[in-house]
């Protein structure tokens, strides 16, 4: 009952319409729950998505105890799926006549195996359209509502590994390669995921494209692939910047050099790189790592990390307009405020080391 007061307690937070039919006895389908289309993809994020694994009072204990469905009906992660072909026409009475009327056609056949082939040849032609339709989905893993959410994922899972490691130039080139020459090479293979295979096997370059047009709202067919990308790149840029690890990322090495030198050896490696891409300013590495820094800086742009630099003092109460920073002047002035304010942020965290200026 746990599990059914969590699973009621998410559907009136989030105000989705539902019927619920809980069976008395133990069954494949224990727990049926009635929903509009548009909402399951909310209830199976917060059954299984990763990025809510954190919400441990839903996913973490109903998951735990989810059984093992229906082998005949769609599944994602473990929860059956199933579109009623029509108001009439139920989907699990539909496939047990159709497995009983196989068997027994079997059977008058003196048929010494029965196998899920022959059984998909008798339903292709002995059942209704839209339940051949869902059990195709079962048997291929294929479910057509919510197989585009499943793709963005993994492209957007795809791409922020690629950034992690490589860059924002080489995300612009795996997305610019993947979708004019069906190359997924670029991308990482970070870990255990292998996203240059996954995208191969299930992204095709249109749907790549589709979902490039989709994140810049922008639907034009004149427009090149790389006008596409580029603009795509743009959107990205100011949503990766707003990413935890790429703050900490960006602030250790600046953190690096200030340690190994002073203020002004900083500013000047900042302004250094934002007018010019020059990343020999920066120090290479700490005192206790063997991480090139600047290896790290160069993941991101010159206009990447000068618009980090203008969120980072917007957030600190500085306004500045990019108009603003066309002359180099008003670039290093920028740099120069970011440092000072950086370094004395840095002063205030605790534990941090005495540092004598020269």
């Amino acid at each position: 009952m746990q599990s059914i007061n969590l699973l009621v307690d998410f559907l009136e937070k989030e105000n989705i319409s539902y019927k619920m039919q809980i069976k008395s006895n133990i069954s494949s389908n224990n727990v049926v729950i009635f929903l509009n289309r548009k909402d399951i993809s909310a209830l199976n994020e917060v059954l299984n998505f990763e990025p809510l694994k954190k919400t441990k009072s839903y996913n973490g204990y109903i998951s735990e105890g989810i059984n093992r469905p229906n082998p005949f009906i769609p599944t994602i992660n473990n929860v059956g799926i199933v579109y009623p072909a029509s108001p009439t026409v139920n989907y699990n009475e539909e496939i047990a006549k159709a497995i009983e009327g196989y068997i027994a056609k079997a059977m008058s056949k003196n048929l010494k195996m029965l196998h899920a082939v022959g059984f998909a040849e008798y339903l292709s032609f002995t059942g209704n359209p839209e339940v051949i339709k869902t059990y195709k989905s079962a048997v291929t893993g294929h479910i057509g509502f919510n197989e585009m959410v499943i793709k963005k994922k993994l492209i957007e899972n795809a791409i922020n590994a690629t950034a992690e490691k490589y860059g924002i130039n080489q995300v612009k080139a795996a997305l610019i390669n993947a979708i004019d020459f069906n190359d997924y090479t670029y991308f990482s293979n970070k870990n255990e995921n292998n996203y240059q295979n996954l995208l191969f096997e299930n992204v095709s370059p249109k749907e790549l494209l589709n979902y490039i047009k989709e994140f810049i709202n922008l639907d034009n067919n004149e427009l090149p692939t790389n006008e596409y990308v580029e603009a795509f790149i743009n959107v990205y840029n100011n949503k990766l910047l707003l990413n935890t690890f790429v703050d900490n990322e960006i602030k250790q090495v600046f953190l690096v050099t200030y340690l190994n030198y002073d203020k002004g050896q900083l500013s000047n490696a900042i302004i250094s790189y934002i007018n010019g891409g020059q990343a020999n300013g920066f120090s290479r590495y700490s005192n206790n790592s063997n991480i090139n820094q600047r290896e790290i800086i160069i993941k991101y742009t010159p206009d990447q990390l000068l618009n980090y630099i203008i969120n980072y003092l917007s957030q600190h109460g500085y306004i500045y307009y990019k108009e603003m920073l066309k002359q180099k002047k008003e670039k290093q002035n920028l740099v120069n405020i970011f440092v000072e304010v950086f370094v004395n942020e840095l002063h205030r965290t605790e534990d941090f080391p005495a540092k004598d200026e020269h």
